[in-house]
């Protein structure tokens, strides 16, 4: 059975989509992606096919989010929208011309091109939603006043064909499910990287906390900087990532405004395949983003469970499904909401002694947490859905 897997993204570097990928080449299925140039990783063992996507100025996305105003009145609007797009009228193209079995949609975006390539073809589609689709941007005002209506659409009008939905963590599948009325619910396959053995590092003196991950605005990565002079003794803070120049450029500044400059190191991201071994040097691994809303409660970020890969203490805000898993295992603590009084307050509980139990609760968690056991899921989808008979794309899904 040939699984074209699509993507928005520059599927070299993204963690899941290579991940899917891999999981399903590895148990016999012939697999071929779709996804857009720019990738720096090196590339996976199955074929990609680029597609170059658009990149509109804040202009055009403010008057794409004007246009899909109708879609609060009249649900109909939203994929004759969709396929207004260029991009995506070629993303299609690219998956017609795998000639695959099965269309498997990573994220909302890449819903309708799967779902239409499966209705030409009389192929079948899979629906993997990443986050929870209707609250992707809630931080954003313009987003929300717009965007939830048109993603609902889309969800609303092709999740029922899917041959399967999966999502990344419990809470969103209780969602999508309740939400859209499935009768079968979600599978959930979280986004945990490959096992990777790696030894337990000794506690730095000074202690060094790592947040690796995109640079963006909603990460609380402001909050954690500032926290960072509230910190005890001379423990010191990495950032490892990417993010756009300009909010780079405020984060370094406000590294200098606020006196921190000699205990906050920028570093560039490594590749996904030395993520782990790069964490590994680290002590305490931070995720700073404040519980605000469903989408914040319910993530479950990579960088959550690469943290407890590479054996480190894991320090996380209240109140989501990251804190449960944090509790659970017994691998860090807590940080309120993530103001910088609380991320400091937390830091500066950990003595070296608490960190190394934390450090050897992730190690044995890794053991569990990890692609290997939770890719079974996927694979074991896809076994059925091989076993089963074809079944034919309808409404929305088929091509107009």
């Amino acid at each position: 059975m040939r699984i074209c897997l699509i993507s928005l993204t520059a599927i070299e570097d993204d963690p899941r989509v290579r991940r899917q990928g891999d999981a399903l080449t590895k148990a016999g299925f012939d697999v071929v992606a779709v996804g857009t140039p720019g990738g720096r990783a090196a590339a996976p063992s199955w074929p990609v096919t680029q597609v170059p996507g658009t990149r509109r100025s804040l202009i055009a996305k403010v008057r794409t989010g004007v246009t899909t105003q109708p879609v609060r009145l009249l649900h109909a609007a939203a994929l004759p929208l969709y396929w207004s797009f260029k991009e995506h009228r070629a993303f299609l193209e690219a998956a017609l011309a795998t000639r695959a079995d099965v269309f498997h949609a990573n994220d909302w975006r890449a819903l309708p091109i799967a779902a239409r390539a499966a209705g030409t073809t009389g192929a079948r589609y899979v629906y993997d939603s990443h986050e929870l689709a209707v609250e992707e941007n809630a931080s954003s005002l313009v987003w929300r006043a717009v965007f939830p209506h048109y993603v609902h659409a889309i969800e609303s009008a092709l999740v029922h064909d899917a041959a399967f939905v999966s999502t990344v963590c419990s809470g969103i599948a209780d969602i999508i499910g309740t939400q859209y009325e499935l009768v079968d619910p979600p599978l959930v396959i979280r986004n945990v990287p490959e096992f990777v053995e790696v030894g337990l590092s000794a506690t730095s003196v000074p202690m060094t906390v790592l947040y690796h991950g995109v640079m963006v605005r909603d990460r609380g990565l402001e909050n954690l900087i500032r926290s960072v002079r509230m910190w005890e003794g001379t423990t010191r803070l990495i950032l490892r990532g990417a993010g756009p120049p300009s909010y780079m450029t405020y984060l370094r500044s406000l590294v200098r405004d606020t006196g921190v400059s000699g205990r906050v190191t920028f570093e560039p991201p490594v590749p996904p395949s030395e993520v782990v071994a790069a964490a590994n040097r680290a002590d305490v691994g931070v995720v700073a983003q404040p519980v605000l809303n469903a989408q914040t409660k319910f993530a479950l970020p990579n960088k959550l469970f690469e943290y407890v890969m590479a054996g480190l203490a894991v320090c996380v805000p209240d109140g989501g499904e990251m804190a449960q898993i944090v509790n659970q295992y017994g691998v860090g603590m807590t940080c309120g909401s993530a103001s910088p009084a609380e991320i400091a307050a937390a830091i500066n509980a950990c003595s070296p002694q608490h960190v190394e139990r934390f450090k050897r609760a992730s190690l044995l968690a890794a053991r569990q947490l990890n692609w290997g056991t939770e890719s079974r899921v996927l694979t074991g989808a896809y076994d059925r859905l091989a076993a089963g008979p074809s079944l034919s794309m309808r409404g929305w899904g088929s091509a107009g």
